[in-house]
Formats: structure tokens, sequence, C-alpha cells
């Protein structure tokens, strides 16, 4: 029965075995959403390892195995990268973060967040971004750059990606706004990826940020949930436009791109050719 399956579903197009291994990670985070009595740290960490027994599953229909998606840190290079990672996604938090305190003259004022909370943020957001990492950059991005190449794997990951993060209350002001910034993140993520054969870089960039971000709100909407909370300042949103957020962000996302091309290796884009 099994060889059957595997026979089957290694005939089926790429674009196909994406969607169904997309569709069933959306189908973990739906059935994750019982356990959240059990709160946030539990969740994702469950679904953390679900997302992974789907992933091993699905690559055994292929006749592979998960080591081959470098699903984990290998070596101790790999372990500097995924300490880089988070390092660089910090300081890419902080770097924004500071502009956007410049323009608006807001200062930070101690939130008084229990040492508890930080390690609970710790593990969910890391839970969290590397199931992302896992889903996305994993399996999915890989088999997209194996039969097309790393242009329309990017372009085609990076929508998927930005779809991920739109919930139905956004505007469309809101929602482009959503799939210009998640759409470079995803870039930054996959070439992280592209250059080191492994999701520790980009699971440590993608912890980083998301970590700091909980921790260091750069909006008054998001007090209450770090370290510090944002007083004062200006944010008028007629002064304040949709620009004033994205550029920063694009900015910082440019260098950082610039970085990871320049630091991780000499493989360069027509290194992985499409296959005919």
């Amino acid at each position: 029965m099994q060889n059957q399956l595997s026979h089957q579903y290694q005939k089926l197009h790429p674009l196909l075995k994406v969607c169904i291994y997309l569709g069933g990670n959306f189908g973990l985070i739906f059935l994750a959403q019982f356990a959240m009595p059990l709160g946030e740290v539990a969740v994702n960490v469950l679904l953390c390892l679900c997302v992974i027994f789907f992933t091993s599953f699905i690559l055994r229909l292929e006749g592979r195995k998960l080591d081959e998606i470098g699903w984990r840190p290998m070596t101790t290079t790999n372990w500097k990268q995924l300490f880089a990672g988070t390092i660089t996604g910090m300081t890419m938090l902080i770097a924004v973060a500071f502009i956007l305190k410049w323009q608006t003259g807001f200062r930070w004022e101690n939130a008084h967040m229990s040492l508890l909370k930080i390690v609970s943020a710790f593990i969910a957001v890391l839970a969290s971004a590397y199931v992302q990492e896992l889903a996305f950059r994993g399996y999915p991005f890989q088999l997209l750059l194996k039969k097309y190449g790393i242009w329309a794997a990017q372009i085609i990951i990076a929508l998927l990606f930005g779809l991920m993060h739109i919930d139905g209350s956004k505007s469309a002001t809101d929602v482009a706004s959503t799939m210009f910034t998640t759409g470079i993140g995803s870039l930054i993520f996959g070439l992280a990826y592209f250059k080191t054969k492994n999701l520790a870089l980009p699971v440590g960039i993608h912890f980083g940020w998301n970590f700091l971000q909980v921790l260091l709100p750069r909006h008054p909407s998001m007090n209450g949930k770090g370290i510090v909370k944002i007083v004062d300042g200006s944010f008028d949103a007629t002064k304040l436009n949709i620009w004033t957020w994205i550029l920063p962000y694009a900015l910082i996302m440019i260098l950082v791109g610039i970085w990871i091309w320049y630091s991780n290796g000499k493989r360069k884009m027509d290194d992985v050719k499409p296959v005919a």
C-alpha cells in the first residue's frame, strides 16, 4: 500500500506536491488550535513536532530523508549560522525600531516583564519560526528550486508565504503592505538557505527578528507584551504613511541580503538550473 502511494505521489507535478504539503501543514495548524487551552508554548512546540513528522512522511514518499533538506544543524558551522542569524535578526529589528523612534520621537519605558514570560516567549517564537522555515524553505522551496531554478522558486514561495500572513480583517492597503514585507523576508530566508544548504541561518534570522519584535514594541498598539512599552511620540497617521514603516524595513533587508550573499560561501544563482 505504501509503495503504491509512494509511486503515485512521485508522479505528481511539483506544484501539486507543494500544495499537498502546505495544505497538510495548514490542516495541522487548524488542529493545533484545539490545544490552545494548554498555552501558546505547548501549542507551538506540539505543532513543531507534528510538522517535522509530516515532513518526514512526505519525504519518505519520495524515498528521501529529513537530513537531505537540512532540517537541523548538522555541523559546527550550522550552529554558528544559527547563532549569527539570531544576532542578525535582532540587529535588524533594533535598526528598524530606532529609525521609527527617530521619526516619531517616542521613548521606551520599562514594562516590568517577568523572566517567565521572556522564557515562554523565547520557546514559543523559536518553535514558530522553525515551523515556518521548515514548512516553506524546507521541502517546498527545495523541490521548486530543483525543478524551476532559484528565481521561480523564490517568487512562488514568497507569494505563498505572504498569503499565509493575511487575515480577513485587513484592508487592501494592509494586504499589499503585508505581501510586500513578508515577501522580502521570504526572499532573504530563501537566499539564506540557498547559500548554506541548511535551515539554521534562515531560522536564526527569522527567530531573532520575531523574538525581539515581541520584547521591543515599535508602535503603541504593541504595548503590553514586551519588556518595555512606548510612551510619548507622534504617531499621527496623516504624517506617518505606509512608506514610513516599509522603507526602513526594506533598506535593512537589502543590507542583510548583501551580507548573506558575500559572507556565506561561493554558491551562485546559476549553480541551480531548472530541471528540463
